[in-house]
């Protein structure tokens, strides 16, 4: 059965508070459009120094080893940083150090 977080903590993040700029957060899987962020970031990074933390399950092993590939062919390793799945505490944490969140997704069917 399928428990709905506490969105209200969501609110409760403060400002950045450490070096991190950026969060994606959910399955790592085609539908969630990784390589489309690849691809901009490569695009962006001449002008910026940029750093995203990918959290969310890492189960479709061949895609996230695309994506993977792509950051090292584009020289992006210092820009990635692939955490897994991470439960509600450890996502909170992340949302507190970033900046930004990042939705690259086709599609988005989950209720938060």
């Amino acid at each position: 059965m399928y428990t709905e977080p506490d969105k209200s903590r969501l609110f409760q993040c403060r400002a950045p508070r450490g070096g991190r700029e950026g969060a994606v957060c959910r399955k790592i899987n085609p539908r969630k459009g990784v390589m489309d962020l690849v691809a901009a970031v490569a695009m962006v990074r001449p002008k910026t120094s940029i750093k995203l933390v990918l959290a969310g399950a890492l189960d479709n092993t061949e895609y996230v080893a695309e994506v993977k590939r792509a950051v090292d062919q584009q020289g992006l390793s210092d820009c990635f940083v692939f955490k897994g799945l991470l439960n509600e505490v450890e996502i909170l944490d992340e949302f507190s150090r970033c900046a930004l969140l990042v939705l690259p997704s086709y599609q988005e069917t989950a209720p938060w």
